[in-house]
Protein backbone atom coordinates (compact mmCIF):
# COMPACT_ATOMS: atom_id res chain seq x y z
CA UNK A 1 0.00 0.00 0.00
CA UNK A 2 2.63 2.19 -1.19
CA UNK A 3 0.36 5.51 -1.38
CA UNK A 4 -2.30 4.32 0.57
CA UNK A 5 -4.45 7.62 1.91
CA UNK A 6 -1.71 10.24 0.84
CA UNK A 7 -3.27 13.28 -0.64
CA UNK A 8 -1.44 15.56 -3.12
CA UNK A 9 -1.11 19.13 -3.45
CA UNK A 10 -0.70 18.78 -7.48
CA UNK A 11 -1.20 15.74 -9.58
CA UNK A 12 0.53 12.23 -8.80
CA UNK A 13 3.68 12.13 -11.57
CA UNK A 14 5.49 9.01 -12.27
CA UNK A 15 9.53 8.94 -13.51
CA UNK A 16 9.91 7.77 -16.60
CA UNK A 17 12.39 5.33 -15.16
CA UNK A 18 9.84 3.65 -13.40
CA UNK A 19 10.05 0.03 -14.85
CA UNK A 20 7.00 -1.91 -12.67
CA UNK A 21 4.02 -0.60 -10.51
CA UNK A 22 1.66 -2.82 -8.50
CA UNK A 23 -1.83 -2.06 -8.04
CA UNK A 24 -4.04 -1.57 -4.78
CA UNK A 25 -2.30 0.98 -2.97
CA UNK A 26 -3.70 4.03 -3.73
CA UNK A 27 -6.66 3.57 -2.15
CA UNK A 28 -7.80 7.24 -0.13
CA UNK A 29 -4.78 9.18 -2.66
CA UNK A 30 -6.36 12.53 -4.11
CA UNK A 31 -5.69 14.78 -6.89
CA UNK A 32 -5.05 14.35 -10.22
CA UNK A 33 -3.25 10.95 -11.39
CA UNK A 34 -0.75 10.71 -14.64
CA UNK A 35 0.01 7.16 -16.20
CA UNK A 36 3.69 6.82 -16.08
CA UNK A 37 4.92 6.63 -20.43
CA UNK A 38 6.13 3.09 -19.86
CA UNK A 39 2.69 1.81 -18.87
CA UNK A 40 1.15 0.33 -22.08
CA UNK A 41 -1.63 -1.49 -19.71
CA UNK A 42 -3.29 -0.66 -17.18
CA UNK A 43 -3.59 -3.93 -14.65
CA UNK A 44 -6.69 -5.27 -13.44
CA UNK A 45 -7.49 -3.24 -10.20
CA UNK A 46 -4.34 -1.26 -10.73
CA UNK A 47 -6.43 1.71 -9.03
CA UNK A 48 -8.79 -0.03 -7.60
CA UNK A 49 -10.68 2.58 -5.08
CA UNK A 50 -8.38 5.70 -5.81
CA UNK A 51 -9.37 9.01 -4.47
CA UNK A 52 -7.89 10.37 -7.44
CA UNK A 53 -10.40 12.94 -9.16
CA UNK A 54 -8.61 13.02 -12.29
CA UNK A 55 -6.38 10.79 -14.88
CA UNK A 56 -4.08 11.70 -17.72
CA UNK A 57 -3.61 8.80 -19.89
CA UNK A 58 -1.20 8.52 -22.54
CA UNK A 59 -1.54 7.31 -25.89
CA UNK A 60 0.55 4.40 -25.52
CA UNK A 61 -1.48 2.80 -23.33
CA UNK A 62 -3.78 0.11 -25.46
CA UNK A 63 -5.41 -1.37 -22.23
CA UNK A 64 -7.67 -1.19 -19.42
CA UNK A 65 -7.52 -4.27 -17.27
CA UNK A 66 -10.22 -5.70 -15.06
CA UNK A 67 -11.68 -3.20 -12.18
CA UNK A 68 -8.57 -0.40 -12.90
CA UNK A 69 -10.64 2.35 -11.46
CA UNK A 70 -13.67 0.36 -9.56
CA UNK A 71 -14.71 2.23 -6.90
CA UNK A 72 -12.72 5.41 -7.94
CA UNK A 73 -13.49 9.01 -7.45
CA UNK A 74 -12.80 9.56 -10.62
CA UNK A 75 -15.12 12.19 -11.96
CA UNK A 76 -16.16 14.88 -14.72
CA UNK A 77 -15.00 13.86 -18.51
CA UNK A 78 -13.49 10.72 -18.97
CA UNK A 79 -11.27 11.38 -22.45
CA UNK A 80 -9.80 7.65 -23.00
CA UNK A 81 -6.59 7.20 -25.15
CA UNK A 82 -6.79 7.18 -28.87
CA UNK A 83 -4.96 3.69 -29.19
CA UNK A 84 -7.24 1.79 -26.28
CA UNK A 85 -8.31 -0.87 -28.04
CA UNK A 86 -9.54 -3.00 -24.93
CA UNK A 87 -11.26 -2.25 -21.45
CA UNK A 88 -12.04 -4.92 -19.08
CA UNK A 89 -14.93 -5.77 -17.47
CA UNK A 90 -15.69 -3.16 -13.80
CA UNK A 91 -13.08 -1.28 -15.32
CA UNK A 92 -14.75 2.16 -14.46
CA UNK A 93 -18.18 0.47 -11.95
CA UNK A 94 -18.64 3.24 -9.35
CA UNK A 95 -17.21 5.65 -10.43
CA UNK A 96 -18.16 9.36 -10.43
CA UNK A 97 -17.75 10.35 -14.41
CA UNK A 98 -19.97 12.17 -16.35
CA UNK A 99 -19.16 11.57 -19.43
CA UNK A 100 -17.17 9.38 -21.75
CA UNK A 101 -15.30 10.01 -24.84
CA UNK A 102 -15.02 6.72 -26.64
CA UNK A 103 -11.61 6.32 -28.75
CA UNK A 104 -12.44 4.83 -32.73
CA UNK A 105 -9.19 2.27 -31.92
CA UNK A 106 -11.89 0.31 -29.28
CA UNK A 107 -12.44 -2.81 -30.59
CA UNK A 108 -13.30 -5.27 -27.20
CA UNK A 109 -15.18 -4.30 -24.38
CA UNK A 110 -15.16 -7.48 -21.29
CA UNK A 111 -13.71 -10.14 -22.12
CA UNK A 112 -16.87 -12.06 -23.14
CA UNK A 113 -16.76 -14.29 -20.43
CA UNK A 114 -17.40 -12.89 -16.99
CA UNK A 115 -21.79 -13.44 -15.70
CA UNK A 116 -21.39 -9.92 -14.33
CA UNK A 117 -19.05 -7.62 -16.24
CA UNK A 118 -20.73 -4.32 -15.58
CA UNK A 119 -17.50 -2.20 -16.95
CA UNK A 120 -19.63 1.37 -16.23
CA UNK A 121 -22.27 0.02 -13.99
CA UNK A 122 -23.93 2.04 -11.61
CA UNK A 123 -21.96 5.43 -12.75
CA UNK A 124 -24.86 7.22 -11.58
CA UNK A 125 -23.58 10.97 -12.72
CA UNK A 126 -22.65 9.56 -15.79
CA UNK A 127 -25.31 12.04 -18.36
CA UNK A 128 -25.88 12.65 -21.73
CA UNK A 129 -25.48 10.41 -25.06
CA UNK A 130 -23.22 7.58 -24.88
CA UNK A 131 -21.77 7.24 -28.84
CA UNK A 132 -19.96 3.72 -29.02
CA UNK A 133 -17.66 3.44 -31.61
CA UNK A 134 -17.83 1.47 -35.04
CA UNK A 135 -15.11 -0.80 -34.09
CA UNK A 136 -17.45 -2.73 -31.29
CA UNK A 137 -19.17 -5.60 -32.15
CA UNK A 138 -20.46 -6.55 -28.91
CA UNK A 139 -22.06 -4.24 -25.91
CA UNK A 140 -21.28 -6.45 -22.76
CA UNK A 141 -23.49 -8.15 -20.02
CA UNK A 142 -24.41 -4.91 -17.29
CA UNK A 143 -22.06 -1.95 -18.92
CA UNK A 144 -24.12 0.88 -17.85
CA UNK A 145 -26.28 -1.21 -15.81
CA UNK A 146 -28.12 1.64 -12.96
CA UNK A 147 -26.72 4.35 -14.90
CA UNK A 148 -30.19 6.01 -14.93
CA UNK A 149 -28.67 9.94 -16.25
CA UNK A 150 -28.01 8.64 -19.79
CA UNK A 151 -30.68 9.89 -22.09
CA UNK A 152 -29.85 8.31 -25.19
CA UNK A 153 -27.62 6.21 -26.90
CA UNK A 154 -25.84 5.95 -30.65
CA UNK A 155 -25.21 2.16 -31.73
CA UNK A 156 -22.95 2.26 -34.55
CA UNK A 157 -22.95 -0.36 -37.55
CA UNK A 158 -21.52 -3.58 -36.87
CA UNK A 159 -22.60 -3.76 -33.16
CA UNK A 160 -23.63 -7.46 -33.23
CA UNK A 161 -25.02 -8.15 -29.75
CA UNK A 162 -26.63 -6.07 -26.94
CA UNK A 163 -25.79 -8.52 -24.08
CA UNK A 164 -27.66 -8.79 -20.86
CA UNK A 165 -28.92 -6.33 -18.66
CA UNK A 166 -26.71 -3.98 -20.30
CA UNK A 167 -28.74 -0.35 -19.79
CA UNK A 168 -30.93 -2.37 -17.32
CA UNK A 169 -32.47 0.50 -15.12
CA UNK A 170 -31.14 3.35 -17.50
CA UNK A 171 -34.56 5.08 -16.69
CA UNK A 172 -33.40 8.45 -18.20
CA UNK A 173 -32.64 6.92 -21.97
CA UNK A 174 -35.59 9.06 -24.41
CA UNK A 175 -33.65 8.02 -27.55
CA UNK A 176 -31.78 5.16 -29.31
CA UNK A 177 -30.74 5.45 -32.77
CA UNK A 178 -29.54 2.73 -34.28
CA UNK A 179 -27.02 2.74 -37.82
CA UNK A 180 -27.08 -0.76 -38.86
CA UNK A 181 -29.58 -2.22 -41.28
CA UNK A 182 -29.91 -5.65 -39.29
CA UNK A 183 -30.97 -5.08 -36.25
CA UNK A 184 -28.35 -6.26 -33.11
CA UNK A 185 -29.06 -8.94 -31.11
CA UNK A 186 -30.94 -7.94 -27.99
CA UNK A 187 -30.55 -10.64 -25.08
CA UNK A 188 -32.17 -10.92 -21.78
CA UNK A 189 -33.41 -7.62 -19.94
CA UNK A 190 -30.72 -5.70 -22.28
CA UNK A 191 -33.00 -2.34 -21.81
CA UNK A 192 -35.09 -3.95 -18.63
CA UNK A 193 -36.56 -0.49 -16.84
CA UNK A 194 -36.09 1.64 -20.22
CA UNK A 195 -39.33 3.36 -21.01
CA UNK A 196 -40.20 1.94 -24.12
CA UNK A 197 -43.45 3.67 -25.10
CA UNK A 198 -41.71 7.20 -24.63
CA UNK A 199 -39.45 7.64 -27.17
CA UNK A 200 -38.70 6.63 -31.33
CA UNK A 201 -35.97 4.48 -32.25
CA UNK A 202 -34.57 5.54 -35.37
CA UNK A 203 -33.36 2.96 -37.76
CA UNK A 204 -31.92 3.12 -41.37
CA UNK A 205 -34.38 3.45 -44.12
CA UNK A 206 -36.12 0.53 -45.13
CA UNK A 207 -35.26 -1.23 -41.50
CA UNK A 208 -37.80 -0.09 -39.67
CA UNK A 209 -40.20 -3.90 -39.93
CA UNK A 210 -36.88 -5.60 -39.27
CA UNK A 211 -36.23 -3.80 -36.23
CA UNK A 212 -40.17 -4.26 -35.37
CA UNK A 213 -39.74 -7.89 -36.04
CA UNK A 214 -36.46 -8.60 -34.21
CA UNK A 215 -36.01 -9.76 -30.53
CA UNK A 216 -35.77 -6.98 -28.34
CA UNK A 217 -36.71 -4.42 -30.45
CA UNK A 218 -40.26 -5.34 -30.77
CA UNK A 219 -40.95 -4.33 -27.15
CA UNK A 220 -40.83 -0.62 -28.16
CA UNK A 221 -43.46 0.99 -28.91
CA UNK A 222 -42.40 3.08 -31.74
CA UNK A 223 -39.73 2.67 -34.35
CA UNK A 224 -38.92 4.84 -37.51
CA UNK A 225 -36.45 5.68 -39.92
CA UNK A 226 -33.87 8.10 -38.47
CA UNK A 227 -33.25 11.37 -40.53
CA UNK A 228 -29.96 13.07 -41.13
CA UNK A 229 -31.53 16.30 -39.40
CA UNK A 230 -32.35 15.57 -36.05
CA UNK A 231 -31.47 16.87 -32.03
CA UNK A 232 -31.18 14.10 -29.29
CA UNK A 233 -32.83 13.50 -26.70
CA UNK A 234 -35.74 15.47 -28.83
CA UNK A 235 -37.31 15.95 -24.93
CA UNK A 236 -35.48 17.86 -22.18
CA UNK A 237 -36.89 18.27 -18.60
CA UNK A 238 -36.37 20.51 -15.80
CA UNK A 239 -37.70 21.79 -12.04
CA UNK A 240 -37.69 25.08 -10.63
CA UNK A 241 -33.98 25.14 -10.08
CA UNK A 242 -31.53 26.04 -13.15
CA UNK A 243 -30.74 23.08 -14.69
CA UNK A 244 -28.21 22.57 -17.77
CA UNK A 245 -27.64 19.22 -20.06
CA UNK A 246 -26.59 18.62 -23.45
CA UNK A 247 -28.11 18.11 -26.90
CA UNK A 248 -26.03 16.76 -29.92
CA UNK A 249 -28.14 18.41 -33.34
CA UNK A 250 -27.37 15.62 -36.28
CA UNK A 251 -27.28 18.05 -39.78
CA UNK A 252 -25.96 17.63 -42.99
CA UNK A 253 -25.00 21.36 -43.46
CA UNK A 254 -26.07 24.77 -42.05
CA UNK A 255 -28.70 24.30 -39.93
CA UNK A 256 -29.95 27.94 -37.54
CA UNK A 257 -32.28 28.50 -34.15
CA UNK A 258 -35.78 29.22 -35.78
CA UNK A 259 -37.30 29.35 -32.44
CA UNK A 260 -36.42 29.59 -28.34
CA UNK A 261 -38.51 30.02 -25.72
CA UNK A 262 -37.38 32.77 -23.49
CA UNK A 263 -36.90 30.60 -19.90
CA UNK A 264 -34.27 28.66 -22.05
CA UNK A 265 -30.71 29.65 -23.59
CA UNK A 266 -28.31 27.52 -25.70
CA UNK A 267 -24.85 27.25 -26.47
CA UNK A 268 -24.65 28.41 -30.14
CA UNK A 269 -28.13 29.35 -32.41
CA UNK A 270 -26.51 28.38 -35.46
CA UNK A 271 -23.92 26.08 -36.80
CA UNK A 272 -22.93 23.86 -39.17
CA UNK A 273 -23.09 19.97 -39.53
CA UNK A 274 -23.28 17.86 -36.27
CA UNK A 275 -22.89 20.44 -33.38
CA UNK A 276 -22.94 19.96 -29.54
CA UNK A 277 -25.29 22.34 -27.88
CA UNK A 278 -25.49 23.36 -23.70
CA UNK A 279 -29.02 23.67 -23.13
CA UNK A 280 -29.71 25.75 -19.99
CA UNK A 281 -33.18 26.04 -17.74
CA UNK A 282 -33.71 29.76 -15.95
CA UNK A 283 -34.58 29.07 -12.16
CA UNK A 284 -38.74 29.39 -11.89
CA UNK A 285 -40.09 30.61 -9.07
CA UNK A 286 -42.42 28.34 -7.20
CA UNK A 287 -46.48 29.13 -7.83
CA UNK A 288 -45.43 30.24 -11.55
CA UNK A 289 -47.44 27.02 -12.91
CA UNK A 290 -45.68 24.24 -14.97
CA UNK A 291 -44.36 25.54 -18.81
CA UNK A 292 -43.76 23.61 -21.94
CA UNK A 293 -42.72 24.94 -25.86
CA UNK A 294 -40.39 23.58 -28.38
CA UNK A 295 -37.23 24.65 -29.68
CA UNK A 296 -37.22 24.78 -33.82
CA UNK A 297 -34.22 24.17 -35.70
CA UNK A 298 -34.03 24.59 -39.58
CA UNK A 299 -31.40 23.87 -41.98
CA UNK A 300 -32.43 26.54 -44.31
CA UNK A 301 -30.67 24.99 -47.37
CA UNK A 302 -33.25 22.02 -47.33
CA UNK A 303 -35.91 23.81 -45.42
CA UNK A 304 -35.85 21.14 -43.12
CA UNK A 305 -36.40 21.39 -39.22
CA UNK A 306 -36.53 19.62 -36.15
CA UNK A 307 -37.12 20.39 -32.61
CA UNK A 308 -36.30 19.71 -29.24
CA UNK A 309 -39.60 19.48 -27.05
CA UNK A 310 -38.89 21.41 -23.35
CA UNK A 311 -40.71 21.36 -20.30
CA UNK A 312 -40.37 22.67 -16.82
CA UNK A 313 -42.37 21.89 -14.01
CA UNK A 314 -43.42 23.82 -10.72
CA UNK A 315 -42.64 21.41 -7.98
CA UNK A 316 -43.87 22.18 -4.57
CA UNK A 317 -41.16 21.79 -2.16
CA UNK A 318 -37.71 22.76 -2.45
CA UNK A 319 -35.21 20.29 -4.10
CA UNK A 320 -34.00 18.06 -1.34
CA UNK A 321 -36.08 19.22 1.23
CA UNK A 322 -38.09 17.24 3.00
CA UNK A 323 -41.53 18.03 5.02
CA UNK A 324 -42.21 15.87 8.11
CA UNK A 325 -46.05 14.42 7.65
CA UNK A 326 -46.45 13.35 11.05
CA UNK A 327 -44.21 13.50 14.81
CA UNK A 328 -44.59 10.99 17.60
CA UNK A 329 -46.46 11.59 20.92
CA UNK A 330 -44.91 9.19 22.90
CA UNK A 331 -41.52 7.25 23.79
CA UNK A 332 -38.58 7.68 20.74
CA UNK A 333 -41.05 7.14 17.86
CA UNK A 334 -39.60 5.40 14.78
CA UNK A 335 -37.93 7.23 11.68
CA UNK A 336 -39.95 5.99 7.98
CA UNK A 337 -39.10 8.00 5.42
CA UNK A 338 -40.93 8.19 1.88
CA UNK A 339 -39.07 8.77 -1.14
CA UNK A 340 -40.39 9.06 -4.88
CA UNK A 341 -39.34 6.73 -7.61
CA UNK A 342 -36.55 9.00 -9.04
CA UNK A 343 -34.63 9.09 -5.75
Amino acid sequence: MVFDGCQFAGPLVFPESLKELDGLGFSGTTGTLVIPKFMNRIGDHMFDGTGCSQVEFHDGVEGIGYGAFCNSKLSGELILPSNVKFIGGRAFQHSKITKIIFPDELKLMGDGLLEEEGIFANCVHLTGIIQFPKNVARIPVGCFYGCNAITGLVIPEGVDIIDKRAFEGCSGINSIVCEDEEPPLVCENAFFGVNKDNFTVEVPKGCVEKYRQAQGWSEFKRIAEYSNFVCRPAQATALNTAHTETLVLNADGAWTVEHCPDWVTLSKTSGTGKTELRLTFNPMEHGAGNRRDSIMFRMPAEDHTTYCVVSQYDYEHEEDSYLTLQEHTKGEGIDIVFVGDGF
